[in-house]
């Protein structure tokens, strides 16, 4: 026998969430050879003098050099919200270890209880800083599936000239031209997790996943991250193991086009990989309520997704619950290679059922963008309509016919903004031209031009005075015409 009397302590806070329940990290030392753990959880309110409820619940442990490692993996059940004395007891053959700890149970209904409570109180985990998976066999809990690692890319080889002339226009060429690290293709393998409503908040019992909600903090407060809590539903649960494809709401109107390609087409490629590497876990997809457009862009992307549940909006819960990687996007500002390939997938299936039709030449326009408007972009479409390019406006047209207008082409021009994206569906090797302004230089378009293995070369007009207009800008046409020709004449 041991002589050492056993030693219990808790390695986290003892937060019990709404609907999801607590998850506690614990230490019992020394190392005991059983892989299992029983605990007795004892909460006791401040202002009674028995238990309010007792669990008894089983543990894995994994070992480590100063002890055995395990959770108790605790349910909310009926217990109200409060501060309780929680007792709780390890039986090992060695005898018992018990530890007593504050912990408290959140009750989100009352204002008061929110205006005092943080994101950091709550609890959060970031998929980076989850276990990876295979580090702790017997781990049973959240853990990250590691599909791709990071990998530094070198950045965008301009043309001297490009450089030169940005130089000149005063922008800063660093943004474009420095390099960047593709992340690492991970997702979240998550136990007894809830996502919350339509903007998809994930919670397990370690607390709030922080990439399902803090990537988007600019655009709406913090504490929206406590929203789901508040009125805590039944969520209806979902058998198998789902993959959530959409971060935040999905609104059709307002998905900016680049941004749906890059984090969610790719995403939905991301599930593909998932159930080749993993076919026992049963993984599906679950995906938005797709605009007529967005439809047709994930049938023709034809990844395999399993059978697809569309989310309505509700809250679900699941036993194990994947959030793959991809839906980031990258501080960065690092396309992930998944996009180019999704984007080349996408133009092979679209012309496996239709014809290229679009010009060799394929100018994007932007003439009803409602920011950065070139304020004489009507003479700059009249005179590349005069050089034979064609003028491409979304308007209209189906999803397949816009792959389809850019499938020939062998130049695609345009200014920075999402209709750039279409450089993925123009034919292998193809040159992209950007046109920036000085002030609005940013990497997206090269690194993806790289991705596809496309030659860049890029026009950068220097800021003029647009008083009373701040949002627009004038683009010198001599000079930018006398840039473009000979690239024109070369692919002609």
């Amino acid at each position: 026998m041991n002589s050492l009397h056993p030693r219990l302590e808790a390695l986290g806070p003892a937060v019990c969430l709404p609907t999801v329940g607590m998850r506690l990290p614990l230490r019992l030392s020394p190392a005991a050879g059983s892989a299992e753990v029983a605990l007795t959880l004892y909460w006791q309110l401040d202002a009674e003098s028995a238990p309010r409820r007792v669990d008894r619940i089983t543990a894995l442990a994994s070992q480590e050099a100063d002890g055995l490692v395990f959770e108790a993996l605790v349910p909310r059940g009926d217990l109200p919200g409060g501060r309780y004395r929680l007792s709780v007891t390890a039986d090992m053959p060695d005898g018992a270890a018990t530890t007593d700890l504050v912990a408290e149970v959140w009750d989100f209904a009352a204002p008061s209880t929110v205006a005092r409570l943080s994101p950091a109180i709550l609890r959060s985990v970031a998929l980076r800083d989850l276990p990876r998976a295979g580090e702790h066999a017997a781990w049973p809990g959240d853990t990250r599936l590691v599909m791709r690692e990071a990998e530094p890319r070198a950045g965008t080889s301009l043309d001297p000239r490009d450089l030169r002339q940005m130089a000149e226009a005063g922008a800063l060429a660093k943004r474009v031209v420095r390099g960047y690290q593709v992340p690492e293709l991970s997702a979240a393998l998550l136990e007894e997790a809830v996502v919350f409503g339509p903007q998809n908040v994930v919670a397990s019992r370690l607390g709030v996943l922080e990439d399902s909600w803090r990537g988007a903090k600019t655009m709406r407060p913090e504490e929206l991250a406590l929203g789901p809590f508040r009125t805590p539903r039944a969520p209806k649960h979902l058998d198998g193991t789902p993959v959530l494809t959409q971060r935040t709401a999905y609104l059709a109107r307002k998905a900016n086009y680049y941004h749906f390609h890059a984090e969610h087409i790719a995403a939905l490629l991301q599930v593909e990989l998932l159930r080749k590497a993993h076919p026992g876990l049963d993984l599906f997809a679950l995906v938005p309520d797709y605009a007529p457009m967005h439809a047709e862009s994930v049938a023709l992307l034809g990844a395999d997704l399993g059978p697809a549940v569309t989310l309505d909006g509700s809250d679900f819960s699941a036993a194990r619950l994947v959030f793959p990687s991809a839906v980031l996007g990258n501080a960065e500002r690092a396309n992930d290679p998944l996009m180019a390939e999704a984007l080349q997938r996408i133009r092979r299936n679209a012309l496996a059922g239709g014809t290229a039709h679009g010009a060799r030449a394929v100018y994007v326009s932007r003439l009803d963008a409602t920011s950065r408007r070139m304020r004489n972009e009507d003479r700059l479409v009249e005179a590349l309509a005069s050089r034979g390019v064609g003028i491409f406006t979304a308007g209209g047209r189906s999803y397949r016919e816009q792959v389809l207008c850019f499938a020939d082409a062998r130049v695609v021009i345009g200014p920075h903004g999402a209709g750039l994206t279409n450089i993925g569906f123009a034919a292998p090797g193809a040159t992209l031209v950007e046109i920036f302004q000085a002030s609005f230089t940013l990497p997206f378009y090269p690194r993806l031009a790289a991705l596809l293995g496309c030659p860049y070369r890029c026009f950068t007009q220097r800021d003029g005075d647009e008083a009373g207009d701040p949002g627009s800008w004038t683009l010198d046409l001599d000079a930018f015409l006398a840039f473009l020709d000979p690239i024109l004449a070369r692919t002609a």
